[in-house]
């Protein structure tokens, strides 16, 4: 909550931000409803962050959002799958997405394919192409963690990964 409160406070204060959603201790319906409302509102010139921070949980190889009513065990299917979170942030037409997240488990969950890029020397990387890819739409995650535990509060009662964003923020 302070994490998310604070970080809040600063976009409203810092940035010109068109429109902020916030909900605090998110039920899985409230964060569906939310992403449904920024795909409502978003056009394919925005740009959107998107700011996690709550529990995370791994399960048989796959990554959760443990969102406020779930049970602490999986089982009770409250938990959010990350695919179907990559699959509410597809649905949004925005330009560029960055996803923010900061909770256990989840680092990997999103890795996406750079292998066109990866497959190519420097010298076969032309401008026009780099141009290219930075025109087109853009998915970003960064996350405070890998595939373990992270630590809550470190900070003023912030986790180090909310801590060191509004700092830089």
């Amino acid at each position: 909550k302070n994490d998310i409160n604070e970080l809040y406070k600063v976009l409203k204060s810092n940035y010109n931000f068109e429109k902020i959603i916030k909900v605090n201790d998110a039920s899985r319906s409230q964060i569906f409803k939310a992403f449904k409302e920024l795909r409502n509102i978003t056009t394919d010139k925005d740009y959107v962050l998107i700011y996690y921070s709550g529990h995370g949980q791994k399960d048989s190889n796959q990554a959760f959002w443990i969102p406020r009513e779930a049970e602490k065990d999986w089982g009770g299917g409250n938990w959010i799958n990350t695919a179907d979170i990559s699959v509410a942030i597809k649905k949004i037409k925005a330009q560029h997405i960055l996803l923010l997240n900061d909770s256990c488990f989840v680092g990997s969950a999103f890795k996406g394919n750079n292998e066109e890029i990866l497959q190519k020397s420097s010298e076969e990387i032309e401008v026009r192409q780099i141009i290219k890819y930075f025109n087109q739409r853009a998915r970003w995650f960064i996350s405070s963690g890998g595939n373990s535990q992270v630590v809550d509060e470190v900070v003023n009662g912030h986790s180090l990964f909310a801590y060191k964003l509004i700092d830089l923020l």
